[in-house]
């Protein structure tokens, strides 16, 4: 599995070093920052006195990055995490690289499911490059401090950093919360894992919600577990309930691919929300159509057409 893990991120560096016309020295100290990752492996995660020291239950805003002191993220350990267990991650790409920002998003679901949270606070729109040498570090350093499942890595990024937050899910991940990004079908049409779980998240009135409709759309036709999840707005991040909804999805999907046991009780506190969040919105879509008035769409949803995706 190492082996694969250095393949794949020497394979995005490449593939964005040629396009960006990086020199082969810059490739080669890539490749060598990869290469701790085979030693020792599996289990090559180290404790150090510096990371016993972080705090759990809080906002990190500053984690250096030990092998790339130009590198930073941000961090949310839950109060509950201890090295004893391996934890599930979520990888954030903020596109203004405000590291505290996103995980101040994710930190109630983080919290309450039991997620390591990192964002970089390198990674921001512009140049790929910049996007997967952070993505690398990050990678690196939390696999170095934390005891993480790698059976259950998610991502997640807004704008343009859906872009770097697609590559790495695709690559080395088990799902993706894509908020408001320029999907394009290219980027998706090789992804046919069908314990992958693809979320889609964009405003009603964002520039970019056609094509994350239309990623979903494909995603579903060649049976890939894809939502479409919307809310009233326009280009940003959703609101943090949508985002736990998403990850709360995020939990039903490793418990469908047997990634984590079942849990019966979250299974049906999950059923007797979607019911609770149903009922109104039937009512409330029959008086919209009876004026005529445009329906908003805010709820996790497959969709089966084009139409019914919109609403």
């Amino acid at each position: 599995m190492w082996t694969d893990i250095c393949q794949a991120f020497s394979s995005l560096v490449y593939r964005s070093s040629c396009r960006r016309g990086v020199a082969p020295q810059r490739l080669a100290a890539l490749a060598l920052a990869a290469a701790p990752l085979m030693v020792g492996a599996p289990g090559f995660y180290q404790t150090s006195a510096e990371d016993l020291a972080l705090p759990l239950g809080q906002i990190i805003e500053r984690v250096v990055c030990q092998h790339a002191p130009s590198q930073t993220y941000a961090l949310y350990l839950p109060t509950t995490y201890s090295a004893d267990r391996k934890w599930p991650i979520l990888y954030v790409f903020e596109p203004g690289a405000r590291g505290a920002e996103g995980v101040r998003l994710f930190r109630p679901a983080a919290e309450r499911l039991g997620y390591i949270v990192a964002v970089s606070n390198n990674s921001h729109n512009g140049p790929s490059i910049i996007s997967y040498t952070a993505m690398e570090a990050m990678w690196l350093d939390t696999h170095r401090r934390f005891s993480i499942d790698d059976r259950r890595v998610y991502t997640s990024g807004m704008s343009g950093g859906t872009q770097p937050a697609t590559r790495l899910a695709i690559a080395l991940g088990a799902g993706i919360i894509a908020c408001a990004g320029p999907i394009q079908l290219p980027a998706v049409a090789k992804l046919d894992n069908k314990t992958f779980t693809w979320l889609g998240v964009a405003g009603d009135v964002d520039y970019n919600f056609d094509r994350n409709r239309d990623a979903v759309v494909d995603l579903s036709k060649r049976g890939v577990p894809a939502r479409l999840v919307s809310f009233d707005g326009g280009h940003g991040w959703p609101p943090g309930d949508v985002l736990t909804r998403c990850m709360e999805w995020l939990e039903l999907g490793a418990m469908r691919t047997a990634r984590r046991p079942p849990d019966p009780a979250f299974i049906e506190r999950m059923r007797q929300q979607g019911l609770a969040r149903a009922r109104p919105d039937r009512a409330e879509s029959a008086l919209r159509r009876g004026r005529g008035e445009r329906e908003p769409s805010a709820r996790v949803r497959r969709p089966r057409s084009r139409r019914s995706v919109r609403g």
